[in-house]
């Protein structure tokens, strides 16, 4: 419990947002279509027997262009520790660690398949995990784990080392085939990120977590701010992921300018160094400002939100706590 408490807190600057301001972006488009895990599950033959390699991928039914596999040694060989384990469980010291670890390998394998659905939809926040097989790490993680068991029930030196030669060899030889490159783009770094290229990359996952304040998402970058009422010029003075700034030139009365920034809460702004109130607008949901006749600088700043603020707190505590902690039990050790 101590330790689940110290790692939501630790995660807490990341899981209170997602928590509470989820609900200003599109999230729930991360767990339609192509991200229902049920188009995911892996089969049985994928899983145990499988020698695919692939880069592809994961398709529905057992057409993925990927391995899903758990390994063949990464099962087999925790099920023999586990005979051995009950053949020779007098010797045994840590027979309840070895269990947890082998049945939660195993847990963690029966949720990659169909058969656990009811498990899948009785927990909704399962779906945000979009593809099952995301639970073979932990599965592998468990199963290696385990096997380390073995080195209780051999306890001759010469034994230890022979079995851990042997699990090595055979690992690199049943997976040697697989250490290879899939293709290689003949392309420098500065084609990769300039152009359409560069643009590509800056939208491959916007669907997921486009604010709810537009009803569309962008077919392309806006480059510059827009006058939709009055007119005049603005150009871009600095900006950065949290914050920009624009010299304004407005030859009406009023304008009333949109910006190429999408808007979100926590973002404010200034002009000429007084506040001033910034709303959504448009298809895209942009940040609009409205400004007087003149010269203006136009300021922007991304804030933290009080869930922000409350979950930096609790994280920085955690962490305190944490190397207290660590500081405490190491001086104890020494005395």
């Amino acid at each position: 419990l101590v330790s689940a408490a110290l790692i939501f807190g630790l995660t807490a600057f990341y899981i209170l947002p997602v928590a509470f301001e989820s609900q200003y972006i599109t999230i729930e488009k991360t767990t339609q279509g192509f991200f229902d895990f049920r188009a995911h599950f892996v089969t049985l033959n994928q899983l145990f027997l499988s020698r695919y390699w692939g880069y592809g991928a994961s398709l529905w039914g057992e057409d993925d262009g990927l391995s899903l596999s758990v390994g063949h040694l990464q099962w087999i060989v925790p099920l023999l520790v586990a005979i051995l384990a009950v053949v020779f469980r007098k010797k045994a010291r840590s027979l309840g660690k070895f269990a947890l670890l082998f049945l939660l390998g195993w847990l963690m394998l029966l949720l990659t398949h169909n058969k656990s659905t009811l498990i899948w939809t009785s927990l909704p926040f399962f779906a945000y995990i979009q593809f099952p097989w995301r639970f073979l790490g932990l599965a592998v993680f468990s199963f290696a784990l385990s096997v380390g068991f073995v080195f209780q029930i051999l306890t001759r030196k010469s034994w230890q080392i022979l079995m851990l030669f042997l699990i090595t060899i055979l690992v690199l030889v049943l997976n040697v085939g697989f250490f290879h490159e899939d293709l290689w783009f003949d392309i420098t770094d500065r084609e990769q990120f300039s152009g359409s290229r560069y643009e590509q990359l800056s939208a491959s996952s916007i669907n997921d977590f486009w604010p709810k304040y537009g009803a569309n998402t962008p077919t392309q970058f806006s480059k510059g701010p827009v006058f939709i009422e009055g007119f005049g010029q603005a150009s871009l003075i600095e900006k950065r992921s949290n914050q920009a700034s624009y010299q304004i030139s407005v030859g009406s009365d009023q304008a009333i300018i949109e910006l190429p920034l999408v808007y979100f809460p926590g973002w404010e702004a200034k002009v000429d160094g007084n506040s001033i109130l910034i709303s959504p607008a448009g298809d895209l949901g942009l940040i609009t400002a409205t400004t007087d006749k003149g010269n203006h600088l136009l300021e922007l700043n991304f804030k933290n939100t009080q869930v922000r603020n409350i979950g930096n707190l609790i994280s920085l505590v955690a962490l305190t706590i944490i190397i207290a902690g660590l500081i405490y039990l190491k001086t104890r050790k020494n005395v």
